[in-house]
């Protein structure tokens, strides 16, 4: 009996095709809600509106303002770095829920990717620029005052914790947050 050697392609093709039909549900679970907004909302939108409401939700703002390259710089590389800080905060929460040695750290690490994770959305979607002042007639000052009071519950909470570390860092990063918003 010969067998036939298959090409790297062959196998890579056949792997998909099972891979797909495993993750199918995840998929669908997890593009069912932007796929029925692009296919019912848009459209019905872009009629209203009279401009391109397709191009300035899926196009960079500066493909479309055309401002100088480094317009927007720092607060790119801010997402950047907070999306990475969640990232890892919950990636390693993850890991560490494992050992029943490490709740603390868990819980510590989570709220910490949580708060990041927000404060990333916020500071990418512009909450307290635009969204909620434009939208819910609300001053940038009380959601800055929500969010010193979700920090400071962070802080107590997981004080005895962050008091046995080397918390300079954190300190720093809280200051400079502050500094952000102020």
């Amino acid at each position: 009996m010969i067998l036939k050697k298959q090409s790297y392609m062959q196998i890579f093709v056949k792997e998909a095709m099972s891979q797909s039909r495993f993750l199918f549900p995840t998929v669908l679970k997890l593009y069912a809600l932007p796929i029925f907004f692009m296919a019912a909302l848009v459209p019905s939108l872009y009629s209203e509106s009279g401009y391109d409401f397709i191009e300035h939700i899926m196009r960079d703002p500066a493909a479309i303002t055309n401002p100088p390259a480094y317009t927007g710089l720092v607060s790119n590389i801010g997402v950047l770095l907070w999306t990475s800080c969640a990232a890892l905060c919950l990636f390693t929460a993850s890991m560490l829920k494992r050992q029943t040695v490490h709740v603390h750290w868990v819980s510590f690490l989570v709220y910490a990717g949580l708060l990041t994770a927000f404060l990333c959305l916020d500071d990418f979607f512009m909450f307290h620029d635009r969204i909620i002042p434009d939208f819910f007639n609300l001053s940038e000052k009380y959601l800055f005052a929500i969010y010193g009071i979700v920090t400071g519950d962070f802080l107590i909470r997981h004080r005895k914790l962050i008091l046995k570390t080397e918390y300079l860092f954190l300190m720093l990063a809280l200051v400079f947050l502050g500094c952000h918003y102020s």
